[in-house]
C-alpha cells in the first residue's frame, strides 16, 4: 500500500472526482545531462518508448476510509496486455496498440475492448487527449523528426464518442533538412482539452527556410478555429506547454536563443533559449495575462485556480548538470512557492551531487502535484492541502518482489507500474488506483 513519510499523518489523499483534461503520457525518461528540452515537458523524449514492450495492466479501486489514514489497493481487474494506455474518458481508457496505429477504448466495468480507429499504414498514433465525449490525438509519419529532403508530415485527429465520427482539425508537412532546428520537435506534442470540448494545441509550421510556432484555440463540435499566439522563428519564439481549464488557457513563451553553432551555453542556463515566461488567456474576456516576466518557468499544468510549472535557475558557478524546481501558483492572488527541489524532504538521505536533479513535467489534481525526476523515479506525490509528501515505497502493496513506481496522475487516479525481469525479458506490469 501506499504509506506517507512521517509529516503526512493529517494529510488527506482523496483526489477529486472530475474527468481528466489530459493526456495519459506514459513516458520512462533517462537523465538529462547536457540540457532541458523545452517542448512539452520532455515530449520529445517519448520517442525513446519501445512499442514492442510487454505490458500487463491491471484496474485497482481504493478502499476509502474515513478519515483516509493511507491508500490501499484492492479489485485488481486485469486489462489487455497489448494496449498502451494513453488516456481516460473518466469510465473508459484509451490507449493503442502496439502497432501505434489503432486506438482502442476499454469498459472498465464490462472489460470490453473496442477497436475505435485506425490510422493509414503512413502513420503512427502519438499523443492522446480525451474527456467523455471527445478523444483527439496527432499522428505523424515514420520520419517526421529526421532530417532530409524527405516530406514529412503530421495530422490532429478528432472523434466524437458519442457519434463515432472522426475528422481532421490541422495538418502540416515539413521538406527539407531545416540546419539549426534540430532541438525542436516537428510534430504537435503539446495538446489539451477541457470538458467544455473546446481544445488546444501548440504546432510549428514551415515559414520559408524558418520554422515558426503556433497556438491555437479550437471548438471541437463546430471545428471553429483561431489562432491565440504566433512566432516566426522558434528559435528565438518558441510557444510550447499549453494547457487549458473550463475557460483558462496556459502556456509557455521561450525566447532568446542560448544556442551556440547548437551547442547550449551552460554559464547561464542549460536550455536551448535564456527564457521563458508563461501567460494566461481567459477565453471569455479574449484577455491575455503574462504570469512571469524575463526568468525561466515552463510547462505549466492548470486545475481550477491552481497552477504547477517547472523552474530553472540561473546556472551556479562549477554546476555541470541541470537543476529545476517545480513551482506552484494560486492563480487568484498570483502567489508562488517552490514546493519540490533539491532540498525537499523527498530527497532526504541523498547525497548532495543526487539532489541537483531534472525534475519535470508536472501535473496536479484536486489534491496532489506529481513530477518526475531520473532519482526518486516518481515514487512521491506531494499534497499542496497539507504541504506534506506521499510516498511510494518499493512494497507499494503490489509485489514485494519488484520495485514500483506512479507513472502517472489522473484527476481521480494514479497509474503504479513495477519493474520485473522475466525470460521474455522486461515486463512491466501496469496498475490504475483510484485514490
Amino acid at each position: 500500500m501506499i504509506k506517507k513519510t512521517a509529516c503526512t499523518r493529517a494529510c488527506d489523499s482523496r483526489f477529486g472526482a472530475k474527468a481528466p483534461q489530459k493526456a495519459l503520457r506514459v513516458v520512462l525518461v533517462s537523465f538529462l545531462a547536457l540540457a532541458l528540452l523545452p517542448a512539452s515537458s520532455c515530449a520529445q523524449l517519448e520517442s525513446f518508448i519501445s512499442l514492442d514492450w510487454l505490458y500487463e495492466l491491471f484496474f485497482i479501486e481504493r478502499k476509502v476510509e474515513e478519515p483516509p489514514k493511507e491508500i490501499e489497493f484492492s479489485k485488481a481487474v486485469e486489462l489487455p496486455a497489448d494496449m498502451l494506455v494513453r488516456s481516460s474518458t473518466g469510465s473508459e481508457l484509451l490507449g493503442i496498440r502496439q502497432d501505434a496505429q489503432t486506438l482502442c477504448l476499454y469498459n472498465i466495468q464490462t472489460k470490453e475492448l473496442e477497436e475505435i480507429y485506425e490510422s493509414s499504414s503512413d502513420f503512427f498514433i502519438k499523443t492522446i487527449v480525451s474527456n467523455a465525449r471527445w478523444v483527439v490525438w496527432v499522428e505523424m509519419d515514420a520520419e517526421i523528426d529526421n532530417a532530409g529532403t524527405l516530406a514529412r508530415k503530421w495530422q490532429i485527429v478528432a472523434l466524437d464518442l458519442a457519434e463515432r465520427t472522426n475528422s481532421v482539425i490541422d495538418e502540416g508537412e515539413f521538406s527539407g533538412d531545416y540546419e539549426g532546428y534540430g532541438f525542436f520537435p516537428l510534430a504537435p506534442v503539446s495538446l489539451s482539452i477541457s470538458d467544455k470540448n473546446t481544445f488546444v494545441y501548440c504546432k510549428n509550421f514551415a515559414n520559408g527556410e524558418r520554422i515558426g510556432s503556433q497556438l491555437v484555440y479550437c471548438e471541437l463540435k463546430s471545428g471553429i478555429k483561431r489562432v491565440l499566439q504566433e512566432s516566426a522563428d522558434i528559435r528565438e519564439d518558441y510557444l510550447s506547454d499549453c494547457t487549458i481549464y473550463n475557460d483558462t488557457v496556459v502556456w509557455s513563451r521561450f525566447y532568446q536563443t542560448n544556442l551556440d553553432d547548437m551547442r547550449i551555453w551552460t554559464d547561464f542556463r542549460m536550455t536551448t533559449h535564456k527564457y521563458s515566461d508563461v501567460f494566461v488567456y481567459d477565453c471569455i474576456s479574449e484577455k491575455v495575462e503574462q504570469l512571469t516576466r524575463d526568468d525561466f518557468f515552463f510547462a505549466p499544468e492548470i486545475y481550477g485556480n491552481y497552477l504547477v510549472m517547472v523552474y530553472v535557475p540561473l546556472t551556479k558557478p562549477g554546476q555541470v548538470t541541470t537543476n529545476t524546481e517545480i513551482v506552484f501558483v494560486d492563480l487568484k492572488d498570483k502567489s508562488r512557492s517552490i514546493i519540490v527541489d533539491e532540498n525537499s524532504e523527498c530527497y532526504e538521505g541523498l547525497e548532495s551531487a543526487s539532489r541537483g536533479l531534472n525534475r519535470y513535467d508536472p501535473s496536479i489534481n484536486a489534491s496532489c502535484v506529481f513530477w518526475r525526476d531520473p532519482v526518486t523515479r516518481g515514487q512521491y506525490l506531494y499534497d499542496y492541502h497539507s504541504k506534506v509528501f506521499i510516498e511510494l515505497p518499493e512494497e507499494a502493496g503490489l509485489n514485494l518482489a519488484y520495485s514500483s513506481m506512479i507513472a502517472e496522475l489522473f484527476d481521480e487516479a494514479i497509474i503504479v507500474y513495477q519493474g520485473n525481469e522475466n525470460s521474455l525479458g522486461n515486463l512491466r506490469q501496469y496498475y490504475l488506483a483510484f485514490l
